[in-house]
């Protein structure tokens, strides 16, 4: 993942948008929403995880 993930989405989005008629810019502006959304849920999801993880060792 990383940078190279990113890239490949964005690349997507932008042939995607080629292929559905739409501007470069609004697909862009798209993917960059949709990704966002995706870090936050996996930033969500990690704190959730880690707070159930601390959980458990304190109550052990």
């Amino acid at each position: 993942h990383g940078f190279a993930g990113a890239g490949s989405y964005e690349a997507g989005g932008i042939l995607g948008s080629a292929f559905m008629g739409l501007s470069p810019v609004v697909a862009l502006e798209m993917t960059i929403q949709l990704h966002i959304y995706v870090l936050s849920l996996t930033a969500v999801f990690g704190i959730l995880g880690a707070l159930l993880l601390l959980k458990r060792t304190i109550h052990g």
